[in-house]
């Protein structure tokens, strides 16, 4: 998170207000990215009944790894909108957003290894 915030000093802006539909795709794509890291992760850790080839440990480590990357993403669509020229109260709403749900983000109590 820290290189993004740099990255926010030394990358150019473009005018603001040249594509303002961007701007609506960009924070449809960085709600999305919220959406499925809170999401994922609930979807992983259910338990299923029938044997796959992923035990519930792989499945509880899936599930965190997908969760704080599209998490973080959200920061990187904030950036992305930022160099886009979008208004710099969206940037910042969307940094923060990311920012709040990876501290917000937790684990989970990982499922006991069973063995093959």
């Amino acid at each position: 998170m820290l290189l993004l915030l740099r990255a926010f000093h030394y990358i150019p802006r473009q005018a603001a207000g040249e594509r303002p539909w961007v701007q609506g795709i960009v924070v449809i794509f960085a709600l999305y990215s919220a959406a499925v890291g809170l999401w994922v992760q609930k979807l992983m850790n259910r338990r299923t009944d029938r044997p796959g080839r992923f035990s519930a440990q792989d499945r509880w480590r899936l599930g965190n790894l997908l969760s704080l990357g599209t998490e973080s993403s959200v920061c990187v669509w904030a950036l992305l909108l930022y160099m886009l020229g979008g208004a710099i109260w969206l940037v910042a709403v969307l940094f923060g957003a990311g920012l709040v749900l990876l501290l917000l983000w937790k684990p989970g109590v990982s499922p006991a290894r069973t063995e093959h």
